[in-house]
């Protein structure tokens, strides 16, 4: 009979046990959904040449007589700044039962099939369910490590960079995000391609 009575405590108490790690198992479910998150590029915006706004530029033609001059000065330095916002689309699972931000994100953006350079994204953005949200990377570069030539290259490399330009640009954002949540921080175990996109006409 005791043998019997200890036997039916254990079978309790491991009925209990199971019954408490149900909720952790969802908990990881829930945070294993967020691998399902989608991040694509959107566009690009708040384009600068040596500090230049040339974002409604058709041509190089188009540059006032001091702006080519900077422009023209940087060339001979080989150093020519070209900053631009990358606008990151993110959405969270439409299923997703807790409220997810993103905290940081680890990020290297590829011109051409070329590393460009490489951040940190340290900024809370809420990620509600099922929905887009603009994630804006700001981007700083030396133009000339990408085209070579005049103040006329570099206007035809920022249109393709916008997409209205004659030449695709390829794109590429390789990015380890950092998702916060009330069960915890979720970051992703490896750096994914969040975006990859070709700009401009194709040939």
């Amino acid at each position: 009979m005791k043998n019997q009575y200890t036997f039916g405590r254990l079978r309790l108490l491991m009925l209990s046990v199971w019954l408490l790690s149900l909720p952790a198992c969802q908990n990881l479910q829930q945070l294993s959904s967020l691998k399902l998150m989608k991040f694509d590029l959107d566009r690009v915006s708040n384009v600068r040449l040596a500090g230049i706004d040339v974002l409604n530029l058709k041509s190089a033609r188009d540059l006032g007589a001091l702006d080519l001059l900077r422009v023209t000065q940087a060339i001979a330095r080989r150093d020519v700044p070209l900053s631009f916002n990358l606008h990151v689309a993110a959405e969270a699972p439409q299923n997703l039962p807790v409220t997810a931000k993103l905290s940081t994100m680890e990020w290297t953006l590829f011109l051409q099939n070329k590393e460009a350079v490489s951040g940190l994204l340290n900024q809370s953005i809420s990620l509600p369910a099922g929905q887009r949200v603009d994630i804006p990377v700001e981007i700083k570069l030396n133009a000339v490590d990408f085209v070579e030539g005049n103040a006329q290259n570099l206007v035809e490399l920022v249109k393709n960079l916008i997409g209205s330009g004659d030449n695709p640009v390829n794109l590429r954002l390789s990015a380890r995000p950092t998702i916060q949540t009330p069960l915890g921080p979720f970051r992703f175990p490896n750096a994914i391609d969040v975006v990859s996109k070709t700009y401009g006409p194709q040939p």
